[in-house]
């Protein structure tokens, strides 16, 4: 098996976890603010795949991503999150209609796929500058084990979230 078939299928799995964590969710659970730090689950949601799309588009394709592009002022989410800086104010204020985001999402992993499916293993290795999301010089995958992660690691919040609202958090198979 090669690598990259590999990693379409660990996108695909994230990508399917991810949207079964939010599946059936309540608008006033999507958006419910959990005392001290924690963000709402809308904010996780929107970081996951405006990010993947964001960085898979600055660092691996010569084309603006899918929220500047063609789907651009219909992602579900009200607005993008900052550039550069924190995004958990962002995170707090944000409005989405679920529906519209969960569309985009599906583009987005589409989008991914089809990029993935393009690229060779060799690929793999080609370095990448990634200061400027302070990562500085790093490779191709690292950057897409760095979104795997990301993908994963936000699925435990949203759950942790949903649980605080007595909800079933991760998915049941």
């Amino acid at each position: 098996m090669r690598a990259i078939d590999l990693l379409r299928a660990q996108f695909r799995d994230a990508h399917a976890y991810l949207e079964a964590t939010i599946d059936n969710l309540p608008l006033a659970s999507l958006h419910f603010s959990p005392e001290g730090n924690a963000l709402p689950i809308s904010g996780h949601y929107g970081h996951v795949v405006i990010g993947e799309d964001a960085l898979l588009s600055l660092f691996l394709t010569s084309s603006p991503p899918l929220f500047a592009s063609s789907w651009s002022g219909r992602t579900g989410f009200s607005e993008m999150p900052p550039e550069g800086s924190p995004w958990d104010d962002w995170a707090r204020n944000l409005n989405v209609d679920l529906s519209a985001a969960r569309l985009y999402a599906a583009a987005v992993y589409n989008h991914t796929d089809r990029l993935l499916e393009s690229l060779s293993d060799e690929t793999l290795l080609r370095p990448l500058d990634m200061s400027p999301v302070n990562q500085g010089q790093r490779s191709v995958s690292y950057l897409l084990s760095l979104l795997l992660g990301n993908i994963y690691l936000h699925c435990g919040e949203i759950s942790c979230i949903k649980g605080l609202q007595g909800l079933h958090g991760y998915p049941e198979n």
